[in-house]
């Protein structure tokens, strides 16, 4: 396969980079100064065809929920537009497009773990945003895949956006405890399994919307408790059930389960605590 890649330094797509490499795949990835909306419709296009792909994986995308929260119209651009423009491309240049989004976007009206056919009904700015680009993408093109994957871990422990990393330099930076919300749940999630289950919905030429996570559903409390525990921390976690104070009203259930996956018998991805054993025994 001929893979172009946006976002292919963040979390996800690095390690799809590196996985389609390993799987003799051709990547490359697509410089984002070069799709910029302002550049024009005719500007972008020559510029993907160029890369020469028969996929676009669009892992690029604003994820600071605070930050697209207090500024809705740079946001807009980022998620919306952007994703819209490359839709267009896409649809032009008979590209299949993948669009990565959030399990975040369902909201905050169950205590359930989310399926892919219940109703989404996103309470931040940037979870709108994020299902609004789907929708345009939808209706762009007819065979769009769209992966709705969320609390993602992996990649270099120098990351600022390494979850685990970050939880692990607190907790040794602490005076013996650290705190952690018990509230929020959500399904923590390896990259990696992430990265290869995409690549073979592409290989079967999959469309239309699939949640991607890990197996087993975690408050974030449980998320952080086992972090220290793998990484024989002597530091204890207290479990806080008061609100977190958020400017973005985040939903407090971002869990989800893989139905469709399921239904159609692709194999159960492995559960959390699994994975973030493996991943935290690569560096601790």
């Amino acid at each position: 396969m001929n893979i172009a890649l946006t976002g292919g330094s963040g979390l996800l797509g690095s390690e799809i980079g590196s996985l389609a490499v390993k799987y003799g795949h051709a990547i490359v990835k697509v410089n984002r100064d070069l799709v910029r909306p302002d550049l024009g419709m005719e500007n972008v296009l020559q510029y993907i065809e160029s890369l020469g792909c028969q996929f676009l994986i669009h892992c690029a995308a604003n994820t600071d929920v605070e930050y697209c929260e207090l500024n809705k119209h740079t946001c807009f651009k980022d998620n919306i537009l952007l994703s819209e423009v490359i839709a267009n491309a896409c649809k032009q240049l008979d590209i299949k497009l993948v669009f990565i989004s959030s399990t975040g976007i369902y909201g905050d009206y169950k205590s359930e773990p989310f399926c892919e056919y219940d109703a989404v009904q996103p309470t931040t700015v940037h979870h709108r945003s994020k299902y609004l680009a789907e929708n345009i993408s939808q209706k762009i093109l007819s065979d769009v895949l769209i992966i709705r994957t969320g609390w993602l871990f992996g990649g270099t422990i120098t990351s600022t956006k390494n979850f685990v990393a970050n939880r692990i330099r607190e907790a040794k930076n602490s005076k013996g405890n650290i705190e952690s919300d018990a509230l929020q749940v959500g399904n923590p999630t390896y990259v990696g399994d992430v990265a290869e289950r995409i690549l073979l919905l592409l290989q079967d030429n999959v469309t239309g919307v699939y949640n991607c996570v890990n197996s087993g559903i975690a408050s974030r409390y449980e998320y952080v408790t086992k972090i220290i525990e793998f990484s024989d921390l002597d530091i204890k976690v207290n479990a806080s059930k008061k609100k977190f104070y958020r400017v973005a009203p985040v939903s407090f259930n971002e869990s989800a389960i893989n139905f469709k996956m399921d239904a159609l018998s692709y194999p159960a991805l492995p559960h959390w605590k699994v994975r973030l054993l493996e991943y935290i025994n690569t560096f601790v």
